[in-house]
């Protein structure tokens, strides 16, 4: 329904309520029943009028819808129309191109007769080629194999030449170093001769020496004489000996006269302290700057270099064959700085006994001469001041007590063995026999 018509029909209902309500204020002398008589009169009126004018809105409401649907129904019929046009003018188009297609596919498959055509004469034409190729070819080879054979047979004539130049060139040069061999042998032989006589001699010499350092030298004057090549050492917290020994004589030629190498143990350096290390020696007042030149942890045996303008008297390792002359009961004194004094310390003993310890893979020397704390490193000496062996170890009780009489120092044979190691060529060998050597870099 339209909202014009009905708001008109609730106005006129109000302006009749208005009016009913106005006529009750003029006819105020009336009687309830007239006036409500005329009320329900004009109530009826307005009913009918307002009737009236709702069905009236009703029909032209109805006439407006029924002309708005003609008027749709007409604009699909013309859109339906117009569609129906373009997709017969679409159809139209689509078989004009299939017909377009149609011809251009004719002309292709026409085009590939022609080409498939040029093409099996293209390798047919080829074929012949080939054929003519492979003639030319196997013509080649065969001139080609008849001159490898020309030349391989030159130079099978040359080679044999040559052959017999050097064959001629081997045999005079043989004659040369048969005659030279034959000389240098004899001299090797002679030399050898004198170098063992010399040997021989030297060890008869240190032999007596050895036999007789027991009744001809006296401990304090043994002990003044190489005091100074025996070091105390330092290694951050830890104190510790060491002393000087003659490198030159175990297949090391140090390039560096100012250069001294020191034996000391291993376990010296027990926080691997390697970079901090001071050297005391007799009569100088500051230490010196010592440098970790190699080490066996196993056998704990380390060999440390210093620089010192100063000269010392390096001492000397007891040779393999004269330590296997010492007998139990020759005297001994193991030196070094223990419990961390400033000054030497000498105690003397004798060698209990010699043996072989297979689970450091070492030889070992017994005394009864006291060993402390600090005396690690240090030397253990004969009279001659020569070196048997380096102060290492105490045995002790499991409560840590040392037991007396037992002192423990690494044999001159191992740090022999150990020296030899510093020469790389010696590495393997010394490995191999069940030894460790780490060479540090310079």
């Amino acid at each position: 329904m339209n909202k014009k018509y009905i708001l008109a029909i609730v106005s006129l209902n109000i302006l009749l309520w208005v009016s009913g309500f106005g006529l009750l204020s003029i006819y105020q002398g009336n009687t309830l029943l007239e006036f409500q008589n005329k009320i329900d009169l004009n109530i009826k009126n307005s009913n009918n009028r307002t009737s009236e004018i709702i069905n009236d809105s009703i029909d032209k409401t109805n006439l407006a819808i029924e002309k708005s649907n003609n008027a749709i129904k007409k604009i699909n019929e013309e859109k339906l129309l117009s569609e129906k046009e373009a997709l017969y003018q679409q159809e139209l188009t689509i078989k004009s191109k299939e017909k377009e297609l149609e011809t251009k596919s004719l002309y292709l498959i026409e085009q590939e007769k022609n080409n498939n055509a040029k093409l099996e004469a293209a390798a047919e034409k080829e074929k012949r080629i080939n054929a003519e190729l492979l003639v030319e070819k196997e013509k080649g080879n065969r001139i080609n194999s008849e001159l490898k054979a020309s030349l391989e047979k030159s130079k099978s004539l040359q080679d044999t030449l040559k052959i017999y130049e050097e064959f001629s060139e081997k045999i005079e040069n043989q004659n040369t170093n048969i005659n030279n061999l034959k000389k240098d042998t004899e001299d090797d032989l002679n030399n050898l001769k004198k170098d063992t006589e010399d040997d021989l001699n030297n060890i008869m010499d240190r032999t007596k020496i050895l036999e007789t350092t027991s009744t001809s030298i006296k401990w304090p004057e043994a002990i003044t004489s190489i005091e100074s090549s025996i070091i105390r050492l330092r290694t951050g917290t830890e104190s510790c000996s060491g002393f000087i020994f003659d490198i030159k004589s175990h297949y090391y030629e140090s390039t560096n006269d100012n250069e001294y190498f020191v034996l000391t143990n291993e376990h010296c350096f027990k926080y691997k302290n390697y970079n901090n290390i001071k050297i005391y020696i007799t009569g100088l007042e500051d230490p010196l700057k010592g440098k970790l030149k190699a080490k066996y942890t196993k056998q704990d045996i380390a060999i440390l270099v210093f620089n010192s303008p100063n000269e010392y008297k390096p001492l000397k390792l007891v040779s393999i064959e004269e330590l296997e002359k010492l007998t139990s009961g020759t005297e001994v004194s193991a030196l070094g700085y223990p419990l961390a004094v400033k000054g030497l310390v000498a105690t003397t003993g004798i060698v209990s006994y010699k043996f072989y310890d297979d689970s450091k893979k070492r030889d070992i020397i017994q005394t009864d001469s006291a060993i402390n704390p600090g005396n690690s490193g240090g030397p253990l000496v004969i009279k001659s001041g020569d070196v048997i062996g380096m102060n290492t170890y105490v045995r002790r009780t499991s409560s840590g007590i040392a037991v007396d009489g037992s002192g423990y120092a690494v044999s001159s044979k191992q740090l022999i063995n150990a020296v030899s190691c510093i020469k790389q060529t010696q590495i393997k060998k010394y490995i191999e026999s069940g030894g460790e050597c780490t060479i540090l870099p310079d």
